[in-house]
């Protein structure tokens, strides 16, 4: 199986020189942190919430090797992902698909919301815009679609209302035809961060634990 060090290194790769079967392990990785993190949570806590993980498509041209949870559900369900790109490892509350998106965007402007971000002081909240695929016909196609980041903001310093009103400036400069939001609430390690540690499941265990109660909120909003 593949060790961070390997998987960063393949990522510095240029993309044409990349060994496209190594994909594989480095997802096999994640894969094998996430069991070690259900293992230290508990089955009979995690499961219910997180249910099964899988691995992300992850080709040559990727940027980033993922693995989410919530696998059998289909961009629908507010799920967390565990995604390691060439200078960091990061743990991501999903808001990406239109589901997603109106889930979490709901649970930010609830009081629980505010009280549990105050405290979240290495998370951040990145917003995208996600860039739809235009076919011939030309009907725009989100599915698969690529989001161009545009800001990075240390979640325990913003009020909920900040973040409102950030995302509701921004929605009206969008191409409403072909670009819309989306969010990921994230919690990221450095390469060097991730190098330095015994066991990246102990790291991350913790971090996971804390968003069982509040994923279920965000789920109900």
């Amino acid at each position: 199986m593949a060790t961070p060090s390997e998987i960063f290194a393949w990522l510095d790769e240029p993309i044409d020189q990349r060994d496209t079967s190594y994909s594989k392990e480095a997802t096999a990785y994640l894969l094998d942190v996430w069991n070690e993190v259900r293992n230290r949570i508990g089955p009979e806590r995690f499961d219910p919430v997180l249910e099964e993980t899988r691995a992300g498509k992850f080709g040559r041209r990727a940027a980033a090797a993922w693995t989410q949870t919530n696998g059998d559900h289909e961009g629908d369900l507010v799920n967390l992902t565990l995604e390691v790109e060439s200078e960091e490892l990061s743990l991501n509350v999903v808001g990406w698909f239109d589901p997603q998106l109106e889930k979490v965007e709901r649970w930010l402007r609830t009081r629980p919301a505010a009280r549990f971000l105050r405290a979240l002081d290495d998370w951040d909240l990145l917003i995208f815009v996600r860039e739809a695929h235009v076919g011939p016909s030309g009907r725009a196609i989100f599915r698969g679609a690529a989001g161009e980041l545009r800001q990075r903001l240390p979640i325990a310093q913003y009020s909920t209302a900040s973040v409102a009103i950030t995302l509701d400036g921004m929605r009206p400069r969008l191409d409403s035809s072909t670009q819309k939001l989306a969010l990921h609430i994230r919690r990221g390690w450095s390469r060097e961060e991730v190098l330095g540690m015994g066991d990246v499941a102990e790291a991350v265990a913790p971090e996971v634990e804390r968003w069982l109660a509040p994923l279920q909120e965000i789920r109900l909003a």
